[in-house]
């Protein structure tokens, strides 16, 4: 079982829009004491620091209370503050949308037919090949 340190803040669902309280796990600094701290607070662990803190070491974690699904997120530490959380869009969250079955081009062996993982409103795709099982994550093309 991991520690974290949480917040909560009025925010927007990164999956559905839902507004309202979000919670927050932030698995940064010195999270031995598991608190619960507000934006602009004094962070534990993190007196002296100033910067932008993300995935993909998955620092920051939120679930919906709305619709029950997830993102990763940026916090960002000013002078030992925290200041900011911000949705992570190009890390892919844990819980899918939808799954299909598609054409990918496989790193390890080319085109094939294979799954992947949307995410609704993160502009990520987790792609498994249908043939040598290999696995990777890539950001959603742009339409244009």
């Amino acid at each position: 079982m991991a520690t974290f340190n949480t917040c909560t803040i009025e925010d927007t669902c990164a999956r559905c829009g839902f507004f309202g309280d979000i919670d927050y796990d932030l698995y940064l600094g010195d999270t031995r004491p598991m608190a619960s701290v507000s934006l602009n607070d004094p962070y534990p662990g993190m007196e002296q620091e100033t910067g932008k803190f993300r995935s993909p070491s998955r620092d920051v974690y939120a679930e919906c209370p709305h619709c029950k699904k997830d993102w990763f997120a940026i916090a960002e530490v000013h002078n030992g503050r925290l200041v900011r959380i911000d949705v992570d869009r190009h890390t892919a969250p844990y819980i899918p949308e939808q799954t299909v079955t598609a054409h990918v081009t496989c790193r390890e062996c080319g085109p094939n037919l294979g799954s992947v993982v949307l995410f609704g409103n993160i502009p990520m795709r987790r792609c498994n090949c249908g043939k040598c099982d290999h696995f990777w994550e890539e950001p959603l093309a742009r339409p244009r």
